[in-house]
């Protein structure tokens, strides 16, 4: 989640919705590091920054870590799976999403956000150098009952080191080579709306269109949404590798009905394909969906 937010009039009922789920982030978002530990990878340390930061990106937000817990799962393996698949974020704020989608073994991934002065890219850039260097894609295990749990605040939260396997801390088992890990995330300037930079940010995919278009927590705004929708629609309109169009996925906090409903119809329709949202997972406020074509036309 980035972008530089604008003010707009809203009902006192918004107001009061949207400031109860800031409230609820604000103490972690005062830290400066946070650790995140999910099923079968390594250890996600994040350096964060968000009274600094331009906009909203220099905090996790809750929508990138639900994304994050799903995809790791039995079901978001099973819903969405990412090996092997080409990634473009959209807004990675910190780059967790584009973190996980990487360790997950998608290849290329393209984290983009803000490239201004006061943006989130740089640290942006630092956390992919940190999480993403020369090692082993960890496979996702089977762990029943286990959920990812953010470490940051202290303490012993989610399952403790003793325990663990070889697999799940990304080291191979005796008498196994260690697989060599795909590139590391690319980063990019990506402003909503622009075209130019949308344009360079899909070169990466060497003409085609990303197999998953990823974009969690980007509906907070109205003064933001037109372009949003136009980089979001150009993007998930390209044709893929494989002849297909992207698969849009949103990680999503709910903040305001009326208005997200709306956008996400908006959305549908310039889409096109006759398609629709599903959603794959919901966990309170929290929902991850995919925008699906009708048979044929993906």
């Amino acid at each position: 989640m980035a972008q530089q937010a604008a003010t707009s009039p809203s009902s006192s009922d918004d107001e009061e919705e949207e400031v109860a789920c800031f409230e609820r982030d604000t103490e972690s978002f005062m830290l400066r590091r946070r650790r995140f530990m999910f099923p079968g990878l390594p250890p996600v340390v994040l350096n964060q920054d968000f009274v600094s930061v331009e906009g909203t990106g220099g905090a996790v937000w809750r929508p990138s870590i639900e994304f994050s817990e799903f995809v790791c799962s039995e079901e978001g393996r099973r819903c969405l799976p990412l090996a092997g698949k080409s990634v473009l974020e959209i807004s990675s704020g910190l780059g967790l999403g584009a973190i996980v989608s990487w360790n997950l073994g998608a290849s290329p991934v393209v984290a983009t956000d803000l490239g201004s002065k006061d943006g989130p890219m740089t640290l942006l850039a630092r956390n992919v150098s940190e999480n993403c260097g020369p090692r082993a894609v960890a496979t996702p295990q089977p762990s029943p009952g286990r959920t990812s749990r953010d470490h940051s605040r202290g303490g012993e939260a989610g399952t403790s080191a003793k325990g663990r396997s070889a697999e799940d801390e990304g080291t191979p088992p005796p008498g196994r080579r260690r697989p060599l890990p795909p590139p590391p995330p690319s980063v990019q300037s990506l402003r909503w709306g622009d075209k130019a930079q949308l344009a360079d940010a899909l070169k990466k995919f060497d003409g085609f269109g990303p197999d998953v278009l990823l974009a969690c927590d980007v509906v907070f705004d109205d003064a933001l949404l037109p372009p949003l929708l136009e980089t979001l629609a150009e993007a998930a309109c390209r044709t893929t590798r494989g002849g297909g169009r992207p698969s849009l996925c949103v990680s999503h906090q709910k903040r305001n009905r009326r208005r997200e409903d709306n956008f996400f119809a908006s959305l549908a329709k310039r889409i096109g394909g006759g398609g629709q949202f599903r959603m794959l997972h919901q966990q309170n406020d929290l929902s991850v969906f995919v925008f699906t074509y009708l048979m044929g036309r993906h």
